[in-house]
């Protein structure tokens, strides 16, 4: 279990949920308005609505941990009911937001969103019934929860008793540090088989251990993850995984259960060597500064996975066969359906380092301006994805040494002396495409004079068109 959980306090913490000890002064509140709502049901409609918190608030809190993660889910009533009349009841000006039912995207029940005290949003929704072909349909608290991913998620804080329900055993598995879905893995991941990701990220956060069963039914959903669950599904909760948990034990985990194809190549359209691609996800990560942002972390490790195709030409565009497009763009904005942002600087950093290549034969103050120029404030995340050791050295030593001595990040904030028009005019030619030239002409001279001024390079230019 990871180390900032301590198992022997689950029984107290269950003690002081359930006594209200351990209850802030954010949710008393919005309990005890939960409440007057139901009494509402009760007095105007004869409807007695049991509400409880479902999943993750539950089971972090079960764990001694903070989580401001509500879900309710509704019994007795409908989810649009109750939240329309929770909102009156608030004197809420927000709209309710309706997520619809979709079975094709694996979404069985409809969500209602509502906001409340400004910017506090609630998602309620109804308890899903045991007919898995059922939309819309209510069922009891036992069968929602056996239709939840993994038993440490099936947990429920019903709000009108102050008590914890477990009916599938979560408790025991969160003691035990044991991952396992509420029924059998199969009907549990043929119901969503992006549950799979969803397991290894708890898994890695939680320091827990895949029940035999749940592990040896992963590699017999492949298809189904490939064929059922769209894309941008699968990368967003891969970087939530990332951003929470270990990315390499995350990959580490993918990769055992045989699934590294399908999350990271998904058309198998590149001979990428697991084997090979996880040490360089290991020395990436190892690499990694403090400092990095999510998004770094993103480029950096998506980098390591798609080095070889730095290599590769340009491939015929599948959606357009007359344009081709780049590999790397193709794998990530396409087939993984990340943003081109992304892309983008993931292309760049690979950029950088074949760059690099060639520096221990040519390493001179202009080429190493521009290069600093191209990767930007970056620069020395491009370290995190050289796998040549004498590069490495060269790069730790050398290069860094020459960088500072010649003040070369001062490059990425430099602005040029003069605008496209002020050039032009310097120059005594029109302005137009043929600026670029002398605008790239101007960069290398303000490199190789970093101390002059405007009046210099009026002088300079004189003297080349004498």
């Amino acid at each position: 279990m990871n180390p900032n959980f301590n198992l022997s306090l689950i029984p107290e913490n269950i003690q002081r949920l359930e006594s209200g000890e351990s209850i802030t002064d954010f949710e008393r509140n919005l309990f005890n308005i939960i409440l007057e709502t139901c009494s509402i049901f009760q007095q105007n409609f004869q409807i007695n609505p049991i509400v409880r918190v479902a999943g993750g608030w539950v089971r972090d809190r079960i764990l001694g941990k903070e989580s401001s993660d509500i879900d309710l889910a509704v019994e007795n009533v409908g989810c649009r009911d109750f939240a329309e009349e929770l909102r009156k009841h608030t004197n809420s000006k927000s709209k309710i937001a309706i997520i619809e039912a979709n079975a094709e995207m694996s979404k069985h029940m409809e969500t209602v969103r509502v906001c409340l005290f400004h910017d506090f949003w609630l998602d309620i929704c109804g308890l899903r019934p045991a007919d898995y072909n059922a939309i819309n349909t209510f069922g009891t608290p036992q069968e929602d929860a056996q239709r939840r991913d993994f038993t440490i998620n099936a947990l429920f804080y019903n709000i009108n008793s102050g008590k914890i329900e477990d009916f599938v055993n979560g408790i025991n598995d969160l003691q035990n540090c044991i991952l396992r879905t509420p029924v059998d893995p199969k009907i549990t991941f043929t119901e969503d088989p992006l549950r799979i990701i969803r397991g290894f990220r708890f898994a890695a956060k939680y320091g827990l251990t895949f029940d035999h069963d749940l592990f040896q039914t992963i590699p017999l959903m492949r298809e189904m993850l490939e064929q059922k669950v769209a894309k941008e599904r699968i990368s967003a909760e891969l970087i939530k995984s990332f951003e929470s948990s270990s990315p390499l034990q995350i990959i580490e985990m993918i990769i055992r259960s045989g699934l590294f194809s399908s999350v990271f190549n998904p058309s198998h359209s590149f001979p990428i060597n697991e084997e090979v691609t996880f040490q360089r996800i290991q020395i990436a990560l190892s690499r990694i500064e403090n400092t990095e942002n999510t998004d770094s972390i993103l480029v950096i490790l998506l980098a390591a996975i798609y080095y070889d195709l730095s290599q590769l030409p340009p491939m015929v565009d599948p959606m357009k066969p007359k344009k081709k497009i780049d590999p790397i763009e193709f794998i990530v904005t396409r087939e993984m359906k990340i943003s081109l942002k992304i892309s983008y600087d993931v292309s760049l950093l690979l950029k950088s380092e074949n760059i690099l290549k060639t520096f221990p034969n040519q390493l001179d103050r202009l080429s190493v301006a521009h290069w600093i120029r191209i990767i930007g404030e970056n620069w020395r995340s491009t370290r995190c994805i050289i796998f040549d050791d004498n590069l490495l050295y060269f790069f730790d030593g050398e290069l860094t040494q020459f960088i500072n001595d010649q003040n070369l990040i001062d490059t990425i904030s430099m602005k040029p002396l003069f605008n496209g028009k002020e050039l032009a005019a310097v120059h005594n030619i029109r302005p137009g495409p043929h600026l670029g030239k002398l605008v790239e002409q101007l960069f290398n001279w303000q490199v190789m004079n970093p101390q002059a001024t405007q009046n210099d390079y009026i002088e300079f230019v004189k003297s080349q068109n004498h």
